[in-house]
């Protein structure tokens, strides 16, 4: 199963990308948004592993306590062919990525610490130059509820990101 582990956005902030949705679906921009749902900072991919490996993944973020309160969206911008909500990296995120990877990694996983906390909103936009909010400064901020791991599969060709914790 394809895993990753990630934070889940609130309600309040789903509700504001939602209205950014609207504006870029009345400007035409055509692309793979991503399903409100789905909406989250993912803080390690694990990409495929087995049941095992996904028992002791959940043991690990049980296990870890996180300072982080929030996140913030700082920006919508590009990222290869995306559109992006960029999160500021505080030192309280970067230390909950940091320790993240180094406890997986301790069990096997081979993870980089380089880290670029972002929101995936639109895969393989057409026109990405030509979005008027591009690089706009802009605060979304979501509380941090919990850590997730999800599972990322297709449900009736629809792709779904599971908690499995």
């Amino acid at each position: 199963m394809r895993v990753f582990i990630g934070i889940k956005l609130d309600n309040n902030a789903i509700k504001i990308i939602n209205n950014y949705y609207k504006f870029l679906y009345q400007e035409k921009v055509v692309g793979n948004f991503t399903d409100l749902d789905n909406l989250h900072l993912t803080l390690a991919f694990l990409g495929e592993i087995n049941i095992d490996k996904l028992e002791e993944a959940i043991d690990i973020v049980k296990n870890v306590k996180t300072e982080v309160e929030h996140i913030t969206i700082t920006k919508l911008t590009r990222l290869k062919d995306m559109l992006i909500g960029e999160v500021i990296c505080d030192n309280k995120l970067q230390t909950l990525h940091d320790e993240l990877v180094s406890k997986l990694n301790k069990i096997g996983f081979n993870l980089s610490n380089d880290y670029y906390p972002h929101i995936t909103l639109i895969r393989k936009v057409n026109g990405l130059d030509k979005i008027k909010i591009i690089d706009s400064k802009i605060e979304i901020n979501s509380i941090v509820n919990k850590l997730t791991v999800f599972e990322s599969t297709r449900i009736n060709g629809v792709l779904k990101y599971i908690p499995k914790n």
